[in-house]
């Protein structure tokens, strides 16, 4: 598979948000953004997993932890495509319904602007 690889990076008075490295998967929730975790310029990336919550076969939000952090963590296998075993910690209310899915690069964004 070609990855086109892309970044974001966003700013406002006071400072820039980390870059956030993403790329155009089409997966079972459709085309999405994902994020990728990158060494250096020359790395090619490796997909970003995180733990979601699931409703009627969809995703509805990014899960993250009492301080705010999400439950993420780099792929394992070439490109990071084996989902890491994230949900082995968990402590969440509705297990059932949480899922392991590549990181949306908008959710990455939005959980570091709430932070």
């Amino acid at each position: 598979m070609n990855i086109s690889k892309k970044h974001m990076n966003v700013g406002a008075e006071g400072g820039h948000l980390p870059d956030v490295f993403y790329t155009m998967q089409l997966d079972r929730y459709g085309s999405r953004y994902i994020s990728l975790h990158k060494e250096n310029e020359a790395d090619p990336g490796r997909i970003v997993w995180a733990l979601y919550s699931e409703k009627n076969g969809m995703l509805d939000s990014v899960i993250v932890d009492e301080k705010g952090k999400l439950y993420k963590s780099v792929g394992g296998g070439a490109g990071g495509r084996i989902p890491p075993p994230l949900k082995e910690n968990l402590k969440y209310n509705d297990s059932e319904n949480v899922v392991i899915a590549p990181l949306s690069a908008f959710d990455a964004i939005a959980v570091d602007l709430r932070l």
